[in-house]
């Protein structure tokens, strides 16, 4: 059985194990473009790429049977495979909702102490955000808690995708208020380049580090909860050069 005929089965028995099952449902927690989806479900796909394929095997198998699949159809990097598979956990499967413009910003206003009412998130999104709201309760991401919908921050704190990460920042940035900057300080951003030495990289490097530390100690710390969505993003790097 080749990989199209394989996947074609998986996807067919994933959508049959449940009603709200749908090909748009496995496009969103696969990352798999829908019409890629469909093609490799009515087997016009001539063939699947390593990454579609990982992100389909990590959604519609079990861990056992993700390792064997992938071993299967590419075994010279089956090792690696299996390292990173043994420590999967499920909420890798949340990156495309933080990915997403419209569920990121669900989870930011339901990341807070008192959660956000269904009115909250049709006041920010519309009907657009209530049917993502209703697929994000589906698949357990957000609770409904006596009409005031949360979101688990310790699934935020473990999302470490490079490429979501920077699609998180694509959306903070539409989410950016300009008149914000105008009526608080909590609004600001800031940019800066520049040829430097390699002294001083570390030395900012390491107040980078000191910065993210005390700021995951805060959002780890109860007392500091709060109701107001904030969000934060920093990235640096070095066009060339190396940097020990």
């Amino acid at each position: 059985m080749d990989i199209v005929e394989e996947l074609s089965l998986a996807i067919s028995d994933w959508i049959a194990q449940a009603a709200n099952r749908t090909m748009g449902v496995l496009q969103k927690r696969s990352n798999v473009s829908e019409t890629t989806l469909r093609r490799i479900k009515d087997r016009e796909q001539k063939s699947v790429s390593m990454e579609n394929a990982m992100e389909l095997a990590y959604v519609l198998f079990d861990t056992d049977d993700a390792i064997s699949f992938l071993k299967k159809h590419y075994p010279v990097s089956s090792k690696w495979q299996e390292k990173v598979y043994s420590k999967r956990d499920d909420v890798v499967t949340l990156a495309p909702f933080f990915r997403d413009t419209i569920s990121y910003k669900i989870i930011l206003l339901c990341d807070t102490q008192d959660g956000a009412t269904i009115d909250d998130i049709k006041a920010e999104m519309g009907s657009n955000g209530l049917r993502e709201l209703s697929k994000m309760v589906e698949f357990g991401i957000i609770t409904d808690q006596n009409g005031f919908h949360k979101f688990s921050p310790k699934e935020l704190a473990m999302v470490s995708s490079r490429s979501t990460h920077f699609a998180m920042l694509e959306n903070f940035m539409k989410y950016y208020e300009e008149e914000n900057a105008n009526i608080t300080s909590a609004c600001s951003e800031f940019v800066y380049s520049q040829g430097l030495t390699p002294e001083a990289i570390r030395i900012l490097s390491k107040k980078i580090r000191d910065f993210e530390s005390e700021v995951k100690g805060m959002l780890d710390d109860q007392k500091f909860k709060g109701n107001i969505p904030w969000f934060i993003g920093l990235v640096q790097n070095i066009l060339k050069g190396k940097i020990l």
